[in-house]
């Protein structure tokens, strides 16, 4: 069938699916470069991704063997994206707060396994929300209902793995929430970048806890994909470092897609706004940076806790441990403690944890700083971890998040923008999207010249739509004598 078409261009979407160490290898976009090779004449090749480090990069243009392509890399800063990382004691009751306080807005929470999408499911249908679940296990029929009730806002939220998600242009998620941490920063941005595609304002949160760390290993350990298991372990790690990372998430991402962003604090994500208090750690990193060292650089983050804590297991009289001056030299502090500062201290840079199945941990050179240089090093603890208490009191990223419009109104129009959507049988944001409300119940058009200078609001959707907007408007307007 190829052979008797004109091609004059192929397209590969998702180009980084071609590359092993892309987030989502799929083997059969390998096959991709072989069937043009077969074509009478090679036609122009394209390739896109939104994901991208300077690897995958790499491997695209090797694996589709393009021909000194022109590269074009629009950057990968979401502005209107606020990123947070929070460690609850109880990440349902985080959850359900959150849901709370938005609710009427559609958001997609991310859960790393199916078990438990379908637990969060049963107790968020408990507590009354308008819910969807998505995951692999379920039937094509299920799924595709599930898909349909988020996307025609017959429900506010979906949980979903990360089956969820590709090829779902919703333009109105405000949220997007990770129960558990992804195992990779590429598809931590994927997904979260699922939210404020209208360009409002949009939180990014993930719910960060050691557990998440054991999870993402055993998926890890028992991938069926043959690309790499070192790859993914050292991406998962980055991605650990990203959750204990004190510095600018919107920076420590950037930096990771190989941009380099001329600040330092981005004024929009929760480590530039939480309140925190600096803690000077310099003595008990040295403990640790000592200890690691005394034990050659040979274990992991568990043995050194042990070392550390002064246990009396059968493994550190083993390899006598017990006799090392660093033996129960933080015995005075919890195992997690113990492992939280270790965590800091690789996020830090100040060690490395190499290898896959079994990570040991090695010092780098700026450790040596701070052993024998007294480097001074200290650690950020949030205060205050409400993501909309730290919200409200900055500025919004977006022009239509800062415009002061009428939300009685904006929820009049939505009515009839969701009557109309049912009418056609089309998602309510191809009708017309929340900025686009938004602004209506701003500015307050009732005539069609000045329902044009709406954003979103072209000549065919006003011809479609706009009569039965303007009439709504002009209703609201001399009822409340505007």
């Amino acid at each position: 069938m190829l052979d008797s078409l004109d091609i004059s261009m192929i397209s590969i979407d998702e180009a980084h699916c071609v590359s092993q160490w892309g987030h989502d290898f799929r083997p059969s976009y390998c096959k991709i470069a072989e069937v043009i090779d077969g074509l009478k004449k090679r036609p122009i090749i394209t390739a896109f991704t939104a994901t991208a480090t300077r690897v995958v990069k790499e491997d695209i243009i090797k694996l589709l063997k393009l021909n000194s392509p022109f590269v074009l890399t629009t950057g990968f800063d979401r502005k209107n994206l606020y990123f947070s990382v929070q460690s609850p004691s109880s990440k349902f009751e985080f959850t359900l707060d959150f849901l709370n306080k938005h609710k009427g807005q559609s958001g997609i929470i991310y859960c790393s396994t199916r078990k438990s999408v379908d637990s969060l499911f049963e107790k968020l249908s408990k507590e009354n929300l308008t819910v969807s679940k998505y995951h692999g296990g379920m039937d094509e029929k299920a799924r595709i209902a599930s898909q349909d009730n988020f996307v025609y806002d017959r429900c506010d939220i979906m949980v979903a793995t990360n089956a969820f998600g590709m090829g779902i242009d919703k333009s109105n998620v405000r949220f997007v929430l990770h129960y558990n941490m992804p195992s990779d920063l590429e598809s931590y941005y994927q997904e979260a970048g699922r939210a404020g595609r209208d360009g409002d304002d949009a939180e990014c949160v993930v719910l960060f806890s050691r557990a998440d760390i054991v999870t993402a290993k055993f998926l890890i350990e028992n991938s069926s994909l043959d690309n790499g298991s070192q790859g993914r372990y050292d991406k998962l790690n980055d991605m650990i470092d990203y959750c204990n990372t004190s510095k600018c998430l919107r920076k420590y991402i950037l930096e990771y897609f190989g941009e380099l962003p001329r600040f330092d604090s981005c004024d929009y994500c929760s480590n530039c706004n939480s309140q925190t208090e600096v803690t000077d750690i310099t003595i008990d990193s040295k403990k640790i940076l000592s200890c690691i060292k005394r034990m050659n650089e040979r274990f992991g983050a568990g043995l050194v806790t042990d070392v550390l804590k002064g246990s009396n297991s059968a493994k550190v009289r083993s390899f006598g441990f017990s006799s090392l001056s660093t033996y129960g030299i933080m015995k005075e502090y919890s195992k997690e403690t113990i492992r939280d500062l270790i965590s800091f201290l690789v996020a830090e840079g100040y060690l490395k944890s190499v290898g896959e199945k079994y990570p040991i941990l090695v010092l780098t050179e700026i450790a040596n700083d701070v052993l024998f240089k007294d480097k001074t090093v200290v650690i950020k603890k949030k205060i205050d971890k409400s993501v909309e208490n730290i919200k409200s009191s900055k500025t919004f990223r977006s022009d239509v998040s800062s415009l002061q419009y009428d939300s009685n109104l904006f929820e009049i129009l939505r009515i009839v923008r969701k009557e109309i959507a049912v009418k056609n049988k089309v998602p309510p944001f191809i009708v017309f999207g929340d900025v686009s409300l938004k602004q209506m119940a701003a500015f307050t058009p009732t005539t069609e010249e000045n329902m044009l200078k709406i954003s979103g609001v072209g000549e065919t959707k006003l011809k479609l739509y706009g009569s039965q907007f303007i009439e709504a408007i002009s209703n609201y307007v001399s009822k409340k004598t505007i």
